[in-house]
Order: structure tokens, then sequence, then C-alpha cells
């Protein structure tokens, strides 16, 4: 499944993207080699959608007649505040992430993500772009991944020295186990990176804390979906001691 998810941006020049955008675009964007350079290229390549959106929206709002299907879903959230998976804000200034989202880790790659691409076409599916698996070797070559680890014990999973071939059947499974479940953590620098537990009323308020600490100022408009964000996630309990309904 997918959906919504806001997603702000701040280059290192300051210019700032304040976007709803589909989760399932995040992992191309955050699981890349790209990303962590601050290639502007790749930057680009994930703005421009939202802007041919935006374009298209502000043309057709009036009739409804989106040449984008996705246009009338994301297009009017133009936000600093979570929506249906929440928000994930990248300064690149500053070189800080804050995470709330409850899709995607940002600082794994789970190996059963690659297996359908390996299915397809072995070994190559390192060799094509539009695969995860080339993105995955990218990231491998470049070292991002600090270690492995065994999802369901936790214990660190070996991968040093590995051929293509040999990480390939690391994870599709061929000499572990039944299936590929080893999660690789990757080094998030340049970033500071925090994450803040979805759905969760007190840490998304420590979010948006977060936020305004960085410099970025929210409008009427986003006050109000942040207020309304964090209520639906609000205990009674709580509501109750600070005088609230």
């Amino acid at each position: 499944m997918g959906g919504g998810i806001a997603v702000t941006i701040r280059e290192e020049n300051g210019k700032e993207h304040r976007m709803c955008r589909w989760t399932n675009g995040l992992d191309w964007f955050f699981h890349n080699v790209r990303f962590f350079q601050k290639d502007s290229e790749h930057l680009q390549g994930y703005l421009q959608n939202w802007y041919d959106m935006r374009k298209d929206y502000e043309e057709h709002k009036g009739d409804g007649k989106f040449a984008y299907p996705m246009t009338g879903c994301y297009a009017p959230s133009p936000h600093c505040a979570p929506c249906e998976y929440g928000l994930i804000v990248v300064d690149m200034k500053n070189n800080v992430i804050l995470d709330n989202n409850d899709y995607l880790s940002l600082p794994e790659i789970h190996g059963g993500s690659l297996i359908e691409d390996f299915a397809g076409y072995g070994v190559q599916a390192y060799a094509r772009k539009d695969s995860e698996a080339f993105c995955f070797r990218e990231l491998w070559v470049a070292g991002r991944f600090v270690r492995a680890t065994d999802r369901r014990t936790g214990e660190p999973v070996d991968i040093s020295g590995l051929s293509r071939k040999g990480m390939k059947d690391l994870l599709t499974g061929k000499f572990y186990r039944e299936k590929s479940d080893v999660d690789f953590h990757l080094d998030m620098s340049p970033y500071a990176y925090t994450r803040y537990t979805p759905k969760h009323a007190e840490q998304g308020m420590n979010m948006k804390q977060s936020v305004l600490d960085l410099g970025l100022v929210l409008s009427d408009e986003e006050e109000k979906v942040w207020a309304e964000w964090l209520h639906q996630y609000d205990t009674p309990r709580r509501r109750r001691k600070q005088g609230g309904s």
C-alpha cells in the first residue's frame, strides 16, 4: 500500500520546497547515494513531478480537469505539516533530517525489497538504472552501509568481501535460510538524523518544535494542519489533564 506523505526540503541556498508526495517515490530519493551527495540533478528529478502537479492544480482547480491523475490528491497540500503517512523534513543547509513517518525506514534498507529485481534479472539487476538493486549497489560501493543485521534476531550479518553474486545470493536467500531478512544500516552523514515515533502526539509536538528551531516558519494553515494531526493521536487522559476537549 501507499499514500500521501509530507516532505519538506530546504536546499543549501535556503530555498524551501513544501510538498505532499506519493510514498512510492521515497526509497528512490532517499536510498540513493546522490541524496547524500546533495546532487542537484537528483533533487530536481524528485521535485519536478511536484511542481508539474502544482502547476496543473493552479490551472485546473476550478474545473477539476487535471492532466495528472494524482494532482487532486497531493497538489492542494503544500505544507510543512504531517499528512497521511507523516512528515519528513530535510534541511540540506544545516544537515538535519527530522523523520516522523510510518512508511519507510530512512536509515535502513531491507534486503527483501530487492528480491523481485534479482528474480527478474539475476545479477544484471545491478546494472538496471530503474531498479532498487542499482541504487543499492551504488550505496554499497560507496561504503554507505555501516553494518547488516538479521531482522529476526538482531545479530550481525557479515557482508565483508562479498562479490556481486554473493550479495545477490544473500539477498535472495540462496545461502541464507529461506528468504532474505537482512537489514542494511546506512551511514546518514552528513545529516544529523532524528526519528520521532509516528502517530504519537508528544513525539509529534517534539518534532514540530524541532521544525521551528530550524527557523522554518509555519503558516496559519500549517498550524491548523498540525493541530488537527496532533489532536487525533492525543489521548483523552492527556487532553483532560491539559483542560482540552
